[in-house]
């Protein structure tokens, strides 16, 4: 109970500060992800980035609601006006918002971006700027990469290796033995972002380790002795790790526009080097 009373006073006094800091924003925006959790319930994440009159940012989380039926745009837009009346925030301070390509955030006309936006103009009569976010983009680039024969045998060693705790006690022993720069693999997680480029990366360095253990496992991987297998994983190693290293750039707060902008214009310029 004690516990339970020190969360509730600390939620508490954080969400008075947040309403404390809302009176002052001039303009404000709003970034949406939306999640499913171990229970298959969709988490709606509203961040709230404001700006007072003498240009003091705040990047707060909002607020977190629970999507418990369906996830169509209109069940979405009916979440964010609910906040934002809550959050005593008025129509005429919303400027932007940021969502993922996702056909109810983004779609022609039932989306939440419409909805949106024709809320704004009613109120504020002001066109709401729409902002998608380029790391779901680089997600859909990553599948279109189709090295799939990569990733598999990857996957599949690794898991291998760490799937037993014996396995994965003998393998930290090996490499310790060995010298090896790295003391571990890396699980690979496809919802975690930055876990494909982390596995490949790690798996790299260790490859010739991995494959005389796995040997030493009778455990038959030929595609580690494969000169034209080894040549895939170099490159698809080198590409993400040009992802991976922008998606690191981007997170934080106090990003503005002009740096956002110079580290998307390098990483496009990285881009044309691969194509040419």
């Amino acid at each position: 109970m004690t516990i339970t009373r020190i969360v509730e006073e600390i939620g508490n006094d954080l969400h008075d500060q947040l309403q404390s800091d809302v009176q002052k924003f001039v303009s404000v925006s709003l970034a949406l992800d939306e999640s499913t959790d171990i229970d298959s319930t969709t988490q709606l994440l509203i961040f709230l980035r404001g700006v007072t009159k003498d240009f003091q940012v705040s990047e707060e989380l909002l607020t977190l609601v629970r999507l418990k039926q369906r996830t169509r745009g209109c069940d979405i837009f009916e979440a964010v006006c609910d906040t934002i009346d809550k959050s005593n925030l008025k129509w005429s301070q919303l400027v932007g918002v940021t969502t993922d390509g996702a056909p109810s955030m983004t779609g022609r006309e039932s989306c939440l971006v419409a909805l949106l936006k024709k809320k704004t103009i009613e109120n504020s009569e002001s066109d709401l700027i729409h902002y998608h976010c380029i790391v779901h983009q680089e997600a859909l680039v990553e599948r279109v990469l189709n090295l799939n024969d990569v990733m598999k045998i990857v996957v599949k060693s690794v898991n291998f290796i760490r799937k037993t705790g014996l396995h994965h006690r003998q393998f930290k022993k090996f490499l310790e033995e060995c010298g090896a720069e790295h003391g571990d693999v890396v699980y690979f997680a496809a919802v975690r972002w930055l876990s494909k480029g982390a596995t490949l990366k790690r798996f790299f360095s260790l490859r010739k380790e991995i494959s005389e253990f796995v040997t030493l496992k009778n455990q038959d991987v030929p595609e580690l002795k494969s000169y034209e297998w080894l040549c895939d994983l170099v490159f698809l190693t080198d590409v993400m790790s040009h992802p991976n290293e922008l998606k690191l750039k981007l997170q934080g707060t106090g990003k503005f526009v002009a740096s956002l902008y110079d580290h998307v214009k390098a990483f496009q310029r990285k881009l044309d080097l691969l194509q040419t």
